[in-house]
């Protein structure tokens, strides 16, 4: 499974995700159970993306240009049901690149330090705290999946070479992460929620790290184009 496949796969349960919201509000339908699949993927996504892009600055520059400009539809999009500062998903996905950024530069002069190794995975644990403060940031600015997603795109990278671990840290972040309030765990609704969690990551499993078809552009896009389009929809319609 290419890379350009697992992108239509996120683009349509998005698309499928955000039709609910429109339709339904926030109650929880099936299409909003579906939706549970796009953004674990995105998140591998741009863990990937830093791992390949010959780039990085611009990497950031991109994901940084698509958050701003995707915030004016997100806010149109979701007006009918949120009356305070949420900030979209591009924000939380270029949080967890500059994490990943972060993690690597001081990795690696850490790396060159000549210092015995218990200093070494002491400064290695500090660069981790830094990681989390990053993720704690998302969630201050009330960014789209905020703690979870910024974590979870770290999670694939730095398991991105194992994927016996990264399924099972993926996972147990997933379990944490819903489990805070322990009435969760008795909550049928969460646990399909959990369930659609789980999908993505059977599909990255199968992924052949090519990158097939590139619509760099589009997928860009999409985003914002679409909450635009559902905002204005939900104006006329008044849905």
């Amino acid at each position: 499974m290419s890379i350009f496949v697992l992108k239509i796969i996120a683009v349509i349960t998005m698309l499928i995700d955000h039709l609910s919201l429109m339709l339904y509000g926030s109650t929880f339908s099936w299409m909003r159970y579906i939706g549970r699949i796009a953004f674990p993927i995105y998140a591998f996504l741009i863990a990937e993306g830093y791992n390949h892009t010959k780039n990085v600055k611009q990497y950031l520059i991109r994901l940084l240009i698509f958050a701003l400009i995707s915030q004016y539809p997100f806010d149109l999009f979701n007006s009918p049901r949120i009356d305070y500062i949420y900030l979209n998903v591009g924000f939380t996905l270029l949080l967890g690149l500059i994490s990943i950024i972060i993690y690597e530069k001081i990795n690696e002069r850490i790396d060159i330090l000549n210092i015995d190794k218990i200093d070494k995975y002491v400064l290695k644990l500090i660069t981790l705290s830094i990681v989390i403060m990053i993720s704690m940031f998302s969630g201050f600015i009330n960014s789209d999946y905020g703690i979870f997603g910024v974590l979870l795109i770290f999670i694939f990278h730095i398991f991105r070479n194992n994927k016996i671990l990264l399924n099972i840290f993926a996972v147990i972040w997933i379990i944490l992460y819903y489990s805070i309030n322990i009435n969760n765990l008795l909550n049928i609704s969460v646990i399909i929620k959990f369930i659609f969690y789980l999908i993505p990551f059977i599909l990255i499993n199968f992924y052949n790290k090519k990158k097939g078809r590139s619509f760099k552009i589009l997928f860009y896009l999409v985003y914002p184009f679409h909450l635009l389009i559902f905002g204005i929809l939900e104006m006329i319609f008044n849905l």
